[in-house]
């Protein structure tokens, strides 16, 4: 399996979620926060840059997810990383909302989905021969290689999303010659 395969699944645990959650209503009840481009989204509503409304116990928890998920897909060739999280938005699909397909490879280094409630709609994301279907369950995060084609289908009912960017600030690779 190829590094672009590897998509990580993890589980966040309620005090993240409430706090997400928190945030995420913020976003809800003040248009002055919502982006009204929404770029891919479609009937709904997505918001700005809200990265800095998360409290950084909850950037914390999500980047022991970001370290694991590195670890896993650069392996012993990376020795020494640092990364920072450079966005956070929050989107809020009506009914038949869905995201259209695109990549976030321009702006960073990997992305992650963190859903906020159960839904029918699933994300996929696409490598090169296929394809991965996410089921959207409350409180599952998923990290994946920005680079990766990815959309979601239409929901039947409200479906709420957190999506992150993860950037790199420094990589040191291990020397194989």
């Amino acid at each position: 399996m190829d590094k672009f395969s590897q998509i990580l699944e993890f589980k966040l645990n309620d005090v993240v979620l409430n706090e997400l959650n928190s945030t995420f209503d913020l976003f809800i009840n003040n248009l002055n926060l919502s982006d009204t481009a929404k770029l891919c989204t479609k009937n709904g509503n997505q918001s700005l840059n809200l990265v800095n409304l998360i409290d950084s116990s909850i950037l914390q928890e999500i980047s022991q997810n970001v370290n694991e998920y590195i670890k896993n897909y650069y392996g012993e060739n990376l020795i020494f990383y640092q990364y920072f999280i450079d966005y956070i938005h929050f989107i809020s699909y009506e009914v038949d909302g869905y995201q259209e397909g695109h990549t976030h490879h321009a702006n960073e280094d990997h992305s992650f989905i963190i859903y906020l409630n159960d839904s029918n709609a699933e994300t996929k994301i696409y490598n090169k021969n296929s394809f991965t279907s996410i089921k959207s369950e409350k409180g599952k995060m998923v990290i994946f290689d920005a680079s990766l084609y990815h959309e979601a289908n239409k929901c039947e009912g409200v479906r709420n999303v957190v999506v992150g960017a993860v950037k790199f600030a420094h990589k040191v690779w291990r020397d194989r010659r």
